[in-house]
């Protein structure tokens, strides 16, 4: 009899050991991404203006579920969408010194996979690094505005509006960071991400009807984007 209880008690300490080395944690999370670079320029810059004909890399929003494989690896699947990146050009007239404005608003939606291998330093700070696996179509909206001269002065005459998509694409975001642990339910999160997007998959479809002859822009995103995750389960 006593052989036995010291047996169980044997198990119970070897599973009460386990539990301690790991604890699965299935959790929901939402992230925002936001451009280093312009990032830092707003907040270092005294008085932020931001310029009528500047490229803006956007934002990126991202919600899902993750799942841990084992203390070593996680896997996170959600949606993903990059909003607000755009492109702003001037066009001169051939006749007169006047301009035309060409404006095209770029946005991006994925299905997405995230395969992450984790480092716990402790039981609050754990590191991370992974890639994003984005399945993903680009949208492009272009708006083409002409101006005209009247009585001297230089006045709107038409807009033309037009839209393409892109096919579905592969692209891959590879990406460092940490998560904290804050509660039992919830965590919050920082990562970096490098993020590459050739925009011309989209912007090259966009047709304007009066500017048949019209050259379209080249454009690529390829930036650092610093992230700021929440975490809950």
């Amino acid at each position: 009899m006593q052989t036995e209880k010291q047996n169980k008690g044997k198990k119970s300490g070897r599973k009460e050991a386990q539990s301690k080395l790991f604890v699965p944690r299935n959790y929901f999370y939402f992230s925002l991404k936001l451009p280093v670079e312009e990032l830092a320029t707003y907040l270092l810059t005294e008085e932020s203006e931001l310029l009528d004909y500047e490229n803006q890399n956007g934002l990126m929003l991202d919600f899902g579920y993750g799942k841990q494989v084992n203390k070593y690896f996680t896997v996170e699947g959600g949606l993903e969408a990059y909003l607000g990146n755009s492109l702003n050009l001037l066009y001169e007239h051939e006749q007169d010194e006047g301009l035309d404005e060409l404006r095209i608003t770029n946005s991006a939606y994925a299905f997405q996979l995230k395969p992450i291998f984790t480092v716990p330093l402790d039981e609050e700070v754990t590191l991370r690094i992974g890639a994003a696996l984005n399945y993903q179509f680009l949208r492009s909206a272009g708006k083409y505005y002409s101006y005209a001269y009247r009585d001297g002065e230089e006045v709107l005459a038409s807009v033309i509006k037009n839209t393409h998509r892109s096919r579905f694409l592969l692209n891959v975001n590879p990406f460092v960071g940490a998560d904290f642990k804050v509660s039992e339910r919830w965590g919050l999160g920082v990562d970096l991400s490098y993020v590459r997007y050739n925009w011309d998959k989209s912007i090259s479809g966009l047709r304007f009807s009066n500017q048949t002859d019209l050259q379209l822009p080249l454009h690529k995103t390829s930036d650092v984007f610093v992230a700021i995750k929440v975490t809950f389960r």
